[in-house]
């Protein structure tokens, strides 16, 4: 798999997968642990994180620090918003 570095200035011109990307429930609830970790660590500690995602484009990875978790998206600075289901992993 090639994934493809990404400004994160650039996350709001993705069209990203529409599809859930992973197929194991216990990675699903492995991939929310880790957002929500992302989360406090970038708001308390002003930590980045990477984050791999596809899109219709392929695969991209962006480091930021994430903002906030919400059931369907993560926002990252400057308001800008990934789908958690197209996020395939977090470090």
């Amino acid at each position: 798999m090639n994934t493809t570095y990404l400004e994160k200035e650039m996350v709001s011109f993705q069209q990203f997968s529409k599809q859930e990307v992973l197929s194991d429930a216990q990675a699903i609830t492995l991939r929310h642990t880790k957002l929500e970790r992302a989360v406090l660590l970038g708001n308390l500690y002003k930590v980045k994180s990477k984050i791999y995602f596809e899109t219709q484009q392929g695969s991209k990875v962006i480091e930021t620090t994430l903002w906030a978790v919400t059931s369907n998206y993560i926002i990252i600075k400057g308001g800008q918003v990934i789908p958690i289901p197209c996020i395939t992993h977090v470090e």
